[in-house]
């Protein structure tokens, strides 16, 4: 048995993403790159936001309808974001609209920007 800790090697940089490719491939591992960033938090965090009166997702990806699709060059994700209607909210601000780009520093290799 050695006398130092071994330490775990980072896990590998997720391979750039190309979205070049207009693939219903492409368009779906941008939907679950989405679902990650966007969507998915532990219970334990949830827990620990609800506590704190901090926000956190509370609806997912089909119910907030999440679409992501590629437009005038563009790949567009979007969903309707709940927490934010009222009866007198302006319909433009009812929707998350986001282009993704590739990004290598970015987690799963994919930069959202606000449109």
């Amino acid at each position: 048995m050695p006398s130092r800790p071994q330490s775990i090697p980072p896990p590998p940089l997720p391979p750039a993403i190309d979205l070049s490719e207009i693939t219903e491939a492409t368009r779906r591992r941008l939907y679950d790159i989405a679902v990650a960033v966007h969507f998915t938090i532990d219970p334990g965090a949830a827990l620990r936001a609800l506590q704190a009166d901090e926000w956190f997702p509370k609806y997912g990806p089909d119910e907030c309808r999440l679409a992501v699709f590629h437009f005038a060059g563009r790949w567009f994700v979007i969903w309707r974001q709940w927490e934010e209607i009222e009866d007198d909210t302006p319909e433009e601000q009812e929707w998350f609209i986001l282009t993704a780009r590739p990004s290598l520093s970015a987690p799963f290799g994919v930069q959202f920007q606000e449109v």
